[in-house]
């Protein structure tokens, strides 16, 4: 059930049906049955599902007509578990932010307490059950109309029109970034990195030794550029004004972390960044399509 192609996959439509179905089934598991891998992990999995499923059709979009609808569908459900993840998440960018800062913990011990206790009163307020169970019913009727997914005109011509847009698209949102690394702007080139590490991903049986490394740089980057848009998130719980403070003034100290790890962050996001997309998309996506073209001739293990 690994998320990419295999060579028993009969053709490319095939793979994609394959994949999204097996992806969307996890999930429906994971949304069905929560208390197995714990309500937070579960929601984590559940918009990380969704999130692969899209990365899939985009490689494909070109030909595939039913996008527009599976991505929309697909958006709306990992949108409605969002507010459910943001306060666990807040508590894990807080420990990353120790880590990364060399901090005292005992020093934000308190503040920490307090994102733990808003964690717990969300958890406990019963409404994250209800929310994946919707999502699972939405992911079942998504799932419904897999079987029914085609893709049109040639597969190679697909891909390689796929890969030029998604690729072109990253390079394209890191350049708006590089000038303007607002919030939105880098989480715009994050999901664009996402994609690229997807496609990779899905691909990786075309030449693992030269995916491989790609995959593990698109996923380093993706990281940084996660925990990027995390830290603004906590920044701007930071600034709410209502965490114990204390005569040491904490939350600032906290504020000024956050900021200096962030800066770190985006210089080495771009530095990565200009290694990984510093090739031009149409070369890219010729490169990738004619080891598609050798690795559906060759016979080579998947």
């Amino acid at each position: 059930m690994a998320y990419r192609i295999r060579r028993g996959d009969a053709t490319l439509g095939a793979a994609l049906c394959r994949i999204a179905a097996e992806q969307l089934e996890r999930g429906m598991e994971e949304a069905r049955h929560p208390e197995s891998i714990g309500t937070a992990n579960a929601v984590h999995q559940v918009r990380k599902r969704c999130k692969k499923v899209r990365g899939l059709i985009r490689l494909v979009r070109p030909g595939f007509e039913e996008y527009k609808q599976a991505n929309k569908a697909l958006r709306d459900i990992a949108r409605s578990l969002s507010g459910h993840r943001d306060t666990g998440t807040l508590i894990e960018t807080h420990d990353a932010l120790m880590t990364r800062a060399g901090a005292d913990r005992s020093r934000f011990a308190p503040v920490r307490a307090a994102l733990t206790r808003d964690h717990n009163a969300s958890e406990e307020a019963g409404d994250t059950g209800a929310a994946l169970a919707r999502a699972h019913d939405d992911l079942a009727a998504v799932a419904a109309t897999v079987p029914e997914w085609s893709l049109r005109g040639k597969p190679r011509k697909t891909l390689e029109l796929g890969l030029s847009r998604s690729f072109g698209q990253a390079g394209t949102t890191m350049a708006r970034a590089r000038k303007d690394p607002s919030v939105d702007a880098m989480h715009e080139w994050r999901k664009r990195v996402k994609d690229h590490w997807y496609h990779a991903r899905i691909l990786h049986p075309l030449w693992p030794d030269m995916m491989a490394p790609e995959r593990r740089a698109a996923d380093r980057l993706s990281d940084l550029l996660g925990l990027h848009h995390d830290l603004a998130l906590y920044a701007d719980r930071l600034g709410t004004g209502d965490l114990p403070d204390g005569e040491d003034g904490r939350v600032a100290a906290l504020a000024q972390h956050a900021r200096e790890q962030s800066a770190i962050i985006e210089q080495d996001a771009f530095a990565l960044g200009a290694f990984l997309f510093a090739e031009d998309e149409t070369a890219l996506a010729a490169r990738w399509t004619g080891w598609w073209r050798i690795w559906k001739g060759s016979g080579a293990p998947s």
